[in-house]
């Protein structure tokens, strides 16, 4: 997922910079058509990559997958016919950058990404919580998330943060870096932390582990049966404090 949306990321890309170079309006709004096809493709990736980041194999299921392609594909049928119907916007307007006047089906698909985004702050809130090994990785993906969320939104509204930079660029190349750094500077697809935790929740025997001032850090589901304490609620106690 993540190898798609970067592709996909890199068309976007390659479509701001035709557009930018364009000098007449023609070849402006063909340019910038050919860009918003891959937004919510874009959207829909990155959002099945936190899926399968937080929790590996057990939401992006078949079924999952079939109903999260929907959206998008119905997204591109909708830009590609909006000549004929004007269901996505109703006209494009060209200033500094080429701006669309949503029509209802262009609102709905912006809020549909939003929602999105708004469930994976969710998935990275949780994952930022429950493992610590993850925290430095995921706060960097979730606030480069909410940046380039939030400045996709303020170029939608037409609120002029910046004189100098598209804002679909903005909010595409916020990802590009942060996602970069957090994948070779924090191994975030190392399958160890996985492949560890995995182990350690199917074992019979109950594991705890503690930080070096013997506090616990997190508990397997046999330790939270044996001690009768949920891992949450257990994590910061002292042996003492959980032994019954």
């Amino acid at each position: 997922q993540f190898a798609v949306a970067c592709l996909m990321s890199s068309a976007l890309l390659a479509s701001v910079a035709a557009e930018a170079v364009a000098t007449d309006l023609t070849t402006k709004n063909a340019w910038y058509a050919f860009q918003v096809l891959w937004m919510l493709p874009i959207a829909t990736a990155l959002f099945c990559f936190t899926l399968e980041y937080v929790q590996p194999g057990r939401w992006l299921t078949r079924r999952n997958l079939t109903l999260l392609a929907i959206p998008p594909l119905l997204a591109m049928i909708l830009y590609l016919t909006n000549d004929r119907h004007h269901l996505a916007w109703r006209t494009l307007v060209v200033d500094r950058f080429v701006r669309p006047e949503y029509a209802v089906g262009g609102w709905l698909f912006v809020a549909y990404g939003m929602s999105l985004a708004l469930i994976q702050v969710a998935a990275f809130s949780w994952l930022f919580l429950r493992s610590p090994q993850h925290r430095w990785p995921v706060a960097l993906m979730l606030s480069t998330l909410v940046l380039s969320r939030s400045a996709l939104l303020l170029d939608i509204v037409r609120f002029d943060y910046t004189a100098w930079l598209d804002g679909v660029v903005l909010a595409s190349m916020l990802p590009a870096v942060t996602y970069a750094i957090a994948l070779f500077g924090f191994h975030i697809f190392d399958p160890l932390p996985a492949a560890r935790q995995a182990v350690i929740e199917q074992m019979q025997a109950g594991v705890v582990v503690f930080d070096t001032h013997w506090r616990a850090v997190s508990l397997n589901p046999a330790a939270e049966g044996m001690l009768g304490v949920r891992s949450g609620p257990a994590r910061g106690k002292l042996w003492q404090e959980l032994a019954p």
